[in-house]
């Protein structure tokens, strides 16, 4: 289980999650673990662009 497991079920997830992982690759960079680091800045970036996305509406009919 890694270290940032949270909840991401609506774009106030996905925040906390992009902040997180954030901190977590720029703790990683400091210590010169590049390697760790992307991977950290990786899934910031996966959260980022999820909490972008607009959720659908449902009354598109």
């Amino acid at each position: 289980m890694g270290p940032a497991r949270l909840k991401t079920g609506n774009a106030h997830g996905s925040q906390k999650s992009y902040e997180r992982y954030l901190e977590l690759a720029h703790a990683q960079a400091l210590l010169g673990n590049r390697v760790e680091a992307q991977n950290y800045y990786q899934h910031a970036e996966h959260y980022f662009r999820c909490g972008a996305v607009p959720e659908p509406h449902s009354s598109l009919t």
